[in-house]
């Protein structure tokens, strides 16, 4: 016990032995030891090391607090050891990294103190600008019932405890002259452990090592100085959280929510409230308490390799890009993981699409991937299909998926599977959410009212006569059986490419010719030119009228546009040089061009998902932009005195669902909505909602 020793109210090294007469004695009969300094250095388990194996014995636990200047070996020894607490914390006993606690390699024995909880550190910095780094120094000897504290000059080194001139005052909690000033310094430390301090912060290592608050300190020699040589820095390649970024409170939550349930999970988030920058966060904090190894991120599309890639390199990596011909890539992954496996490469970011995933040559290296590695889905819901879903490797067991919409649309057997290997929402963030928070600009909401001709309102009641006809005739799932579908597909093409849309965009732009950075969303089918009767598709239609007629600045943007010529379009177009862009369903997933203020949508299929990720995406932030406003088409069949056959009350209904989902929380939802109750006395449908 720490009364039976024979202490000093104080000691001096031109007087004293410090280390044999105060510091071991202590130590062996302590059960916790509490040290604040200006310097720890592993250096000093080799010389107490004559005295650990009681201290251990006693169930021994060391909290050190220390400034952030440390030796590069200290930091990797610290962070190996801290790696293998971590993946070893289910385990009901340690796997030994050593087998002698008395080795004098002090790394080794440093590494094994961490990864075995007998040794913790903080680092503390202080955030008052009056003063330097955190240099204070205070020690605590407990034994279960008494403590001796003391301070002064000493540092936590070997340096310090056997070469420096040093010297500390000593306090004994039983004496009571002593008492007082021994829990004083004391609680200073518990302040300080316990993040209660108002000028200095402490945090954990790993988190210091995140923030990039760690210092390399080179030391060179035992009686010299030691000297702050760089500041430490992931290395290059490795996961490291941008200064730039600051995380939400709901990002925070969500990376959160992702380690807390085994490293699985879902987060459905709103398009433009920050997935990728919420899903890199958790690969960087993966990495650095995880020790991950690797990340896969797959895409649906081409140009979100592309646009993955720019995002990754903010946060340091050097994503290897898999896709299209497997000669540009399959020598370059295979060669990455051969140097992954050895030890050569620290870290492995791959960028893939999903048919590329999916291909035999991709698949044939996923074995070969180490088994610290994290697989995201982007658009997540795209990997539901039967062959996609085979391809998702169960050898992988960190998995992340993203998606604003991840349920497939009349696919339960493919939602299933979807949750079934990504594991469930653990994260959801709606729209409303996005626009209180200010993840995305509020909206403007106004609809613009399309007819059907006579011709198109015959056509479609034809075509739904012969999907009832189709129904009655299968027993099994009929609505969505193939020739059903194919119907299904034609008619929605017939309410895509109404011909009065274009007189009523006609009449919309005329009066905005002054306006710019507006998107144009089209569908895929054909119309009729009103000047010349040539069939067009949509998309050409609406360019010849936006930019020969009209005068208005615009080129397209589709799948078959290069992506090359892709990132010139968007230069072109955050600049105003382009005043629109006319899209098909390539804007639907993932792109970003933040800098839209005004979408016009002439074509939206039923499909819950594509009018949510349209929205999302134009209410992406970006400098100066406060509002955007969304004009959208709603196609309605004529007019008429007699009674709607079903199928036309159908398309009503279909139409105004989309109609009240963008009016709720629309700016302007209470202008909105009166004219949709006088619409729909129009046609005599007020019940439309029932």
């Amino acid at each position: 016990m720490l009364q039976d020793i024979k202490l000093q109210k104080s000691y001096r090294s031109n007087q004293n032995n410090i280390l044999k007469e105060f510091y071991l004695p202590c130590l062996k009969n302590s059960i916790l030891y509490q040290r604040s300094v200006g310097f720890f250095s592993s250096s000093i388990l080799p010389v107490i090391s004559v005295v650990l194996e009681d201290f251990i014995k006693n169930g021994g636990k060391l909290q050190v607090i220390t400034s952030p200047y440390l030796s590069k070996e200290d930091i990797f020894s610290i962070k190996k050891g801290d790696l293998w607490r971590e993946r070893n914390r289910s385990s009901s006993t340690f796997s030994l990294i050593t087998e002698n606690f008395f080795l004098e390699d002090q790394y080794k024995l440093l590494e094994e103190f961490v990864a075995r909880n007998i040794i913790e550190i903080k680092i503390a910095v202080v955030n008052n600008t009056q003063y330097g780094m955190y240099h204070e120094k205070i020690g605590v000897f407990f034994d279960g019932h008494d403590y001796v504290v003391f301070n002064g000059s000493l540092n936590e080194t070997e340096t310090a405890l056997l070469h420096n001139f040093e010297s500390i005052e000593v306090y004994r909690s039983w004496l009571p002259e002593e008492r007082e000033r021994a829990l004083e310094k004391k609680n200073w430390f518990e302040e300080l452990w316990n993040y209660r301090s108002k000028d200095v912060e402490v945090f954990p290592f790993t988190e210091a090592i995140r923030r990039s608050l760690i210092k390399v300190r080179q030391v060179n020699s035992k009686m010299s100085n030691d000297t702050i040589s760089e500041r430490y820095e992931v290395p290059d390649g490795c996961p490291k959280l941008p200064e730039d970024i600051i995380l939400r409170s709901y990002q925070r939550e969500a990376v959160d929510k992702w380690f807390n349930s085994g490293m699985m999970g879902i987060f459905k988030m709103a398009t433009g409230s920050g997935k990728t920058i919420t899903s890199l966060s958790v690969v960087e904090r993966c990495y650095a308490e995880h020790g991950l190894k690797a990340v896969i991120i797959v895409v649906p599309y081409r140009h979100l390799v592309s646009q993955w890639a720019k995002e990754v390199k903010r946060f340091g990596l050097k994503p290897l890009m898999c896709f299209e011909n497997r000669s540009n890539w399959i020598n370059l992954l295979q060669a990455n993981l051969y140097a992954i496996n050895s030890g050569t490469l620290e870290f492995l970011t791959v960028i893939t699409t999903n048919a590329t995933f999916s291909s035999n040559a991709f698949q044939s290296t996923i074995d070969f991937f180490p088994d610290e590695t994290l697989i995201i889905g982007d658009e997540a819901h795209n990997l539901g299909s039967s062959k996609l879903l085979e391809s998702l490797p169960q050898k992988i067991t960190k998995r992340l998926a993203l998606s604003a919409t991840p349920e497939r649309w009349f696919d339960e057997v493919g939602t299933a599977g979807l949750f079934q290997y990504f594991g469930p929402v653990l994260m959801e963030f709606t729209l409303k959410d996005a626009i209180r928070e200010g993840a995305l600009v509020p909206y403007r909401y106004c609809p613009l009212f399309v007819t059907l001709t006579d011709e198109e309102s015959e056509a479609y009641l034809e075509i739904s006569r012969k999907i009832a006809k189709t129904i009655g005739m299968n027993d099994t799932n009929p609505e969505y059986s193939q020739s059903a579908q194919a119907l299904l597909i034609q008619r929605a093409r017939i309410i895509a490419s109404a011909k009065n849309k274009l007189q009523v965009l006609r009449e919309l732009m005329s009066t905005r010719l002054d306006t710019s950075h507006t998107l144009f969303y089209c569908g895929d089918g054909t119309v009729e030119e009103p000047t010349s009767e040539e069939t067009l598709r949509q998309i050409e239609a609406v360019t010849k009228l936006l930019g020969y007629e009209l005068g208005y600045r615009v080129d397209m943007y589709t799948a078959e546009t290069p992506l090359s010529e892709r990132e010139d379009l968007r230069s072109k177009f955050d600049s105003g040089e382009l005043q629109g862009l006319v899209a098909i369903r390539c804007l639907d997933e993932g792109v970003d061009i933040p800098s839209v203020r005004t979408a016009v949508i002439l074509a939206s299929s039923s499909n819950p998902r594509q009018f949510i990720q349209r929205r999302g995406r134009v209410l992406r932030r970006f400098p100066g932009k406060k509002e955007a406003t969304i004009f959208d088409m709603i196609v309605l069949p004529p007019k008429n005195k007699e009674a709607y056959y079903e199928s036309e009350k159908r398309l009503v209904r279909n139409e105004f669902q989309r109609y009240l989902e963008f009016a709720e929380l629309a700016v302007n939802a209470g202008e909105v909505r009166g004219k949709l109750i006088e619409k729909l006395n129009e046609y005599s449908m007020l019940d439309v909602k029932e």
